[in-house]
């Protein structure tokens, strides 16, 4: 088991398209959820686009939920679920929480740069490799070389 989620991890890193497929969508949900908060409701035309925004913004992640529905039937994947949580959201709040006293402003705002971008890394590669154990499992399970077959 310990090895199909290293070699897992290395196929998640090996996907370029991936990972610009995955930071892209994060960028889109991120953008649509700032577009969100910052919308007016000052008329119905306002409440509407906000109502229409928000859904846009549950909707995305609901979507890629349901592309991977197949993954969450891997009794495997369950296992790993809280590792990809605990490295998906954990790292992340606290890489974006951790403030370190730097001097000036240009070195604030490149240590802020720096923290989103391994915060983003992180988030995305947890799910890309909860992703690859999930399709790591599968095939095991249909070649026959599943831990229980044996």
């Amino acid at each position: 088991m310990r090895r199909m989620m290293v070699e897992a991890m290395r196929e998640a890193w090996a996907r370029p398209k991936a990972w610009a497929a995955g930071l892209g969508l994060l960028a889109v949900w991120c953008g649509l959820a700032w577009w969100w908060l910052s919308l007016p409701v000052a008329s119905a035309l306002d409440v509407a686009l906000v109502g229409l925004v928000g859904a846009a913004a549950l909707a995305l992640p609901a979507w890629l939920f349901w592309r991977a529905r197949r993954n969450f039937k891997v009794p495997g994947v369950w296992a790993a679920l809280p590792l990809a949580v605990l490295i998906g959201f954990g790292a992340p709040w606290l890489l974006v929480r951790w403030v370190p006293e730097l001097p000036g402003f240009a070195a604030q705002a490149s240590s802020a740069g720096v923290r989103l971008a391994l915060a983003a890394v992180c988030f995305v590669g947890a799910w890309l490799w909860l992703g690859r154990v999930g399709a790591k499992l599968q095939e095991s399970k249909s070649n026959g070389t599943d831990a229980s077959v044996e």
